[in-house]
């Protein structure tokens, strides 16, 4: 069984570092869409509304973990979903602008709490919203926060984390659906489907399951390029004993 050390900044300086020399100088998310889909210019592209949504890694009381939100059901569209926080972009801002506005007003954390590694492929959402991920690395250890106390109920629900060892040690917290829109269907990623194989409020399936795989894989492939033992830096963060 995989154990893993806590995130660090420091620990994330070559992950950080690696953004530079991916394809496009983002991290890929999906092969059924270009990875330069944010330089395309067609009227359907330039008509979406654009967003960014925050990938948040995180410790929680030392454990490495991935944070999500669910999404509040008054909001008009995915309500009741599973998300990263994040949101619309406004006039002038970059994603990475957006995506850490929209963190510190759905769940109070900061800009300046924010560790930024890099970007991700834009992707489409099923509404038609151009979404681009921002990976970043939440510096406080949120095992230590209270977010029912500094979330928005308008836009959240609650906040959840999963620990990064539930996604590599627990087979069963994995699995695939296919997903259909406009007469084609796809097999996409899913994460903590209820034992009956139905979704429940924190399964996490769609998009953010997209981009999910997308960094899990990268973290993968980033900390074999380094010393073959998924460590960055020195740190040993994605495999010991």
């Amino acid at each position: 069984m995989r154990r893993f050390k806590p995130f660090s900044v420091e620990g994330f300086k070559s992950f950080k570092e690696s953004f530079a020399s991916m394809e496009g100088g983002r991290l890929r998310v999906t092969k059924h869409l270009p990875l330069d889909l944010h330089l395309k210019k067609t009227q359907k592209l330039m008509d979406c509304r654009d967003a960014g949504v925050l990938v948040s890694l995180c410790n929680v009381k030392g454990e490495p973990s991935l944070l999500y939100t669910v999404r509040s059901a008054k909001l008009r569209s995915h309500a009741g979903h599973v998300s990263f926080p994040g949101g619309g972009r406004d006039e002038g801002e970059s994603a990475i602008d957006a995506a850490l506005r929209e963190t510190q007003e759905e769940i109070g954390i900061a800009a300046e709490g924010v560790h930024v590694l890099g970007l991700g492929q834009t992707v489409f959402s099923i509404t038609g919203v151009l979404v681009t991920p921002v990976v970043g690395f939440i510096k406080e250890d949120v095992g230590e926060i209270d977010f029912e106390l500094q979330k928005s109920v308008e836009e959240v629900d609650s906040v959840f984390t999963v620990p990064l060892s539930r996604f590599t040690n627990d087979p069963e917290f994995t699995s695939t659906e296919m997903l259909t829109r406009k007469d084609r269907s796809a097999e996409f990623p899913v994460y903590g489907l209820s034992d009956d194989k139905t979704r429940n409020k924190q399964t996490i399936w769609g998009l953010t399951a997209t981009i999910t795989e997308g960094l899990l894989k990268e973290l993968r492939i980033q900390g074999q390029k380094l010393d073959n033992r998924l460590s960055y830096g020195g740190h040993n963060l994605l495999h010991s004993n």
